[in-house]
């Protein structure tokens, strides 16, 4: 963990992500608010040194960094029911937006709430085969 004005890593603080997600690997990280992340992690565990590969990887977690705590989100599909995962978040007032696909349904928008872990279902996209990013245009 680097501080706020720190040049260096902070010696003394550990957290083994790994060991708190019940050995899942993680693939990608996301900074959502202050110490908090939005985690995607590989869909099996892997035994030490052997590596991941293109394995798909559809299971998420929010990470509280400072308390060292991983929260699962729910309310989004199952990892098995979501082919290929998120490509990039849109953060915006408190809240991730995601675009998951989920088997044999329309891409759909997923509002995550970094704090508790909770997804809700938004938007559905009809007619496309997936969502690559968001964003929030502000109407002068």
């Amino acid at each position: 963990m680097v501080k706020k004005g720190a040049t260096s890593f902070d010696k003394i603080y550990f957290w083994d992500l790994e060991a708190a997600s019940d050995d899942y690997r993680f693939s990608k990280v996301w900074p959502l608010v202050d110490d908090i992340f939005l985690i995607e992690f590989y869909n099996k565990k892997y035994e030490a040194g052997k590596q991941p590969g293109t394995d798909a990887s559809s299971q998420y977690a929010v990470a509280h960094i400072k308390q060292k705590k991983i929260t699962w989100l729910k309310g989004i599909p199952a990892k098995n029911d979501i082919p290929e995962g998120i490509s990039w978040p849109y953060v915006y007032e408190g809240r991730a937006f995601i675009g998951l696909t989920a088997l044999d349904k329309f891409p759909q928008f997923y509002t995550v709430d970094p704090q508790t872990g909770n997804a809700k279902k938004g938007l559905v996209v009809k007619d496309a085969n997936g969502i690559e990013a968001a964003t929030f245009v502000e109407k002068k």
